[in-house]
């Protein structure tokens, strides 16, 4: 078997029972990443530059499923470049103007 594209090798046993299990539709992704938030298409493939955090899946998500949707917490106050960009790790609100978009 092939690992290109993967970081390790696709597990081939998962440990739960299968009612504990749900799959993601792929649906969403895309959903969220070209229609909702407006990332390149890039062919319609999705890569480096195009994939959407997971909350933005969510939100697109509950906006197909459910008739009232409250978000909170999303978005970037780029006037506090010292400030934390995510609460896990250490990287500076200043972080997002260093990077380019392709």
């Amino acid at each position: 078997h092939s690992t290109n594209g993967f970081w390790k090798s696709v597990a081939r046993h998962i440990p739960r029972e299968p009612s504990e299990m749900r799959i993601l539709n792929p649906y969403f992704i895309q959903e969220a990443a070209f229609r909702f938030i407006g990332l390149p298409h890039n062919n319609g493939k999705m890569g480096r530059g195009n994939i959407p955090t997971l909350g933005t899946v969510a939100i697109t998500m509950a906006l197909h499923n459910c008739d009232e949707v409250d978000v909170a917490g999303f978005g970037y106050d780029m006037s506090t470049p010292h400030a934390p960009l995510h609460y896990y790790e250490k990287i500076k609100m200043a972080a997002i103007k260093q990077v380019p978009v392709t």
